[in-house]
């Protein structure tokens, strides 16, 4: 399904596909919904939307590394886990943070990424969120 907007693609369009695809991951529906947030990129890339391509790579990140807080199951069912292609999502998305300055952004990322070094076994990096905490306060 694609959604079709009189006004062209934008800032909101792409939340949208956003929306649609953590609707299609719930759902089971991990092909789709790997396809609606790479559409979300896409559009954030042609508006020209730092913020809605921060968001579009956070919620690829999270697809690859399986990360859903409603969910316990991590990696159970989704074909798709692959803890580096989230890693570089994350870093693309941090990348974009800074540049804009999204303290929040990068606070968030940081979390995620740590989560994700202990999905894959590696303990936290302390260091690293405090150089965070610093740049966010």
């Amino acid at each position: 399904m694609w959604i079709l907007e009189k006004r062209g693609p934008s800032y909101e369009l792409a939340r949208l596909y956003l929306r649609l695809g953590a609707n299609e991951g719930t759902q089971g529906n991990y092909e789709q919904e790997r396809l609606y947030y790479h559409k979300a990129l896409s559009i954030s890339s042609t508006v020209g939307s730092d913020q809605g391509s921060i968001n579009a790579l956070a919620h690829l990140g999270n697809f690859y590394a399986d990360y859903d807080e409603s969910s316990s199951d991590i990696g159970k069912y989704n074909p798709y886990v692959n803890y580096d292609s989230a890693t570089r999502y994350y870093d693309l998305a941090e990348q974009l943070a800074v540049k804009i300055s999204d303290k929040e952004g990068m606070a968030e990322l940081t979390g995620a990424k740590e989560k994700l070094s202990m999905m894959r076994g590696k303990g936290m990096n302390h260091s690293r969120m405090n150089l965070t905490a610093l740049n966010v306060a």
